[in-house]
């Protein structure tokens, strides 16, 4: 049934220009983060495009994917590209791609066209929620895979403060979570906290969820195992215990996002309301039932101060061609924009009509 979700939630786009990004990877530069594996025992990698200039500003992309649970989703059916490493060296030049908030073209992506680009590979297919340092049973592989997503994280973000120029209380950094990735990033708060205190301090870091927002579900039934190889977030997952709910019900947005926005780093929502990854996983097929699923985001969106949402069939936009999307004066990147300079908050429904 999810097998056609891998091409999907890829959370990039094939088509679009490319620039020259040099290979990041931690394990080669400190034994500190020798943990940092995708699933296969590779080393886990970035990707950094430095601006021409010298910038404080910096734009990272937490990579998504999808995952596998081997329920719902074998992890002997994951793309090799979602499980391995770059097959590259530290300090190996790379292709990078160029779109959305990543594009360097200032007509395109005006705000931070000319900031420190960052793509963090996601090769651990576990929603960046593993910190296991043993091997685990997988039907990926007869050995066993690493499942360490949030050693990824963790190492990703250490490495870039402390050997690549993302220097905290100096550096301005925009954290997006695209698709899987967007679970990464709000399970992984307390990382970013860590590596950039300084910064957040100064109101310097801010957060995007790109391709991620689940309405809450009357029952769990059929569900893909979201927490299968961590913990979604530590939190939620003892308030849902003590109300004796399943910690899986943290995967919906209404359920995580008042916590995450406890934490004090500004987070802007951007979600399709016909998110066709979505309605994939809880089968929303008959034109009945999506303007039933439309409704129910909709009313779901409530709670969220920073909102960026379209009414018809998309996944992600934010590195994607789907970036320039609304209505003029209140297109996706001009929202950003605001949104980063922590402007008034603003919540935008493009076209629903």
């Amino acid at each position: 049934m999810y097998a056609l979700l891998i091409a999907t939630m890829m959370g990039c786009s094939l088509i679009g220009s490319f620039g020259k990004g040099t290979v990041v990877i931690p394990s080669e530069r400190s034994s500190k983060w020798e943990n940092a594996k995708c699933n296969d025992g590779t080393p886990f990698a970035m990707t950094m495009s430095k601006a021409k200039k010298k910038s404080e500003v910096w734009v990272v992309k937490v990579g998504g994917g999808y995952f596998c649970d081997d329920k719902t989703e074998k992890c002997s059916d994951r793309k090799k590209m979602l499980t391995t490493g770059s097959g590259k060296k530290d300090g190996d030049k790379s292709a990078m791609v160029q779109m959305g908030l990543h594009s360097r073209d200032p007509s395109i992506n005006p705000e931070f066209h000319d900031a420190n680009h960052v793509v963090m590979q996601y090769c651990s297919s576990d929603f960046w929620l593993g910190e296991k340092t043993k091997r685990q049973p997988t039907t990926g592989s007869s050995k066993g895979w690493f499942f360490s997503g949030r050693k990824n994280f963790d190492a990703g973000f250490g490495t870039l403060v402390e050997e690549m120029g993302m220097t905290d209380g100096k550096a301005k950094v925009l954290v997006v979570g695209h698709s899987a990735g967007g679970m990464g990033v709000v399970s992984n708060v307390p990382l970013i906290k860590k590596h950039l205190k300084k910064s957040i301090g100064k109101g310097n870091v801010k957060m995007i969820v790109d391709g991620i927002w689940v309405p809450r579900q009357s029952t769990l039934k059929g569900s893909p195992v979201w927490n299968k190889w961590g913990d979604l977030h530590k939190t939620c997952t003892k308030k849902a215990e003590k109300k004796g709910k399943d910690a899986l019900s943290c995967f919906f947005g209404e359920e995580w996002y008042p916590l995450v926005e406890k934490v004090g780093i500004p987070i802007l929502v951007q979600q399709s309301s016909l998110d066709p990854v979505a309605r994939k996983v809880y089968g929303v097929k008959s034109s009945k039932d999506k303007e039933a699923w439309q409704a129910l985001c909709k009313t779901s969106f409530a709670g969220v101060d920073w909102l960026f949402t379209g009414g018809r069939s998309y996944h992600t936009a934010t590195f994607d061609s789907e970036f320039t999307q609304g209505d003029k004066g209140k297109t996706l990147p001009e929202v950003v924009t605001r949104f980063w300079k922590g402007k008034k908050s603003e919540r935008v429904f493009y076209g629903y009509n």
